[in-house]
């Protein structure tokens, strides 16, 4: 039997969320009472009307936290040669049987992977942030025996959502219309200086990363905004996936590409997820 356990980083961050909108809820609460020096300049709402809305906005985010962190202190899983359960659940009510699992559901988006039976009804829930994830996942690959895994039907093509180019670009025009602002008003230093050195940092940042792979007969056809390269799989050394990086806990799946002569190519925020895409990608180079 082994025992997988969420990422105590992750629980740790939850209970700082706790702790941070309680305080901003209370504050938001004793607003109205509290002495004139204390309040900011009014915005043209009543102090009772910003205390409700406050007191309502981060109480249900302090609520909506609270139930996040039980449910990662839940997500510990137990396997064993029989199968799969949750840690907190006794094994002979709650066992998974691996000859119960039919799909497996990769939800990049939701941080976690799906388990489910021939009926389409969900098993489990597989957490991204569970530490040696991708072992847990090896070992159920190996133990399910007729496993449907969705998007993993020998993919040839991966590229990014619609959503990554539109919320880049849109973000490009915001900061440049914020640096044109600030030089138009009184700050035209603080304008010019964004402009000529956060603007191209942002710029590279989008042009710089990959946005479609194709696997070919011999290569891979990797295209980014503004062109495209072809990567011969001989000259590729080794294929990699790392949870990184480790934003307060959220793991953030990238897969790697490192060349025998050249940079690595960083791959992350495809709309495949991302194991699937891993072994693709594994594959046709295994198979040159």
């Amino acid at each position: 039997m082994q025992e997988f356990r969420i990422d105590k980083q992750f629980i740790n961050i939850f209970k700082l969320g706790i702790v941070v909108f309680s305080f901003f809820a209370i504050f938001s609460l004793l607003l109205p009472i509290l002495p004139e020096d204390e309040k900011s300049e009014s915005i043209g709402i009543s102090d009772e009307a910003l205390s409700i809305l406050g007191f309502a906005f981060f109480g249900c985010a302090t609520w909506l936290t609270f139930i996040c962190l039980q449910k990662c202190k839940k997500a510990n899983i137990l396997v064993d040669d029989q199968g799969i359960w949750y840690k907190h659940l006794s094994r002979e009510e709650r066992l998974i049987k691996w000859s119960e699992i039919s799909k497996i559901k990769e939800r990049a988006n939701a941080q976690c992977l799906e388990l489910f039976n021939s009926r389409n009804e969900k098993l489990i829930r597989i957490e991204y942030q569970i530490i040696d994830f991708f072992k847990l996942r090896q070992i159920i690959e190996q133990k399910v025996a007729v496993v449907s895994l969705e998007g993993r039907d020998d993919l040839n093509r991966f590229t990014k959502p619609k959503y990554y180019h539109i919320i880049s670009l849109t973000l490009l025009g915001v900061f440049a219309a914020l640096g044109l602002g600030l030089m138009i008003t009184e700050s035209f230093l603080i304008g010019f200086i964004f402009l000529i050195f956060m603007m191209p940092i942002l710029c590279l940042e989008y042009i710089k990363a990959p946005c479609a792979i194709y696997i070919n007969k011999d290569s891979f056809s990797i295209y980014y905004p503004l062109k495209y390269k072809i990567i011969k799989f001989t000259d590729v050394s080794t294929i990699q996936i790392f949870k990184i990086p480790q934003h307060y806990g959220i793991s953030i799946p990238q897969i790697e590409i490192k060349l025998i002569k050249g940079k690595t190519i960083k791959l992350k925020a495809f709309k495949e997820e991302p194991y699937g895409m891993l072994d693709s990608l594994k594959k046709a180079v295994k198979n040159k």
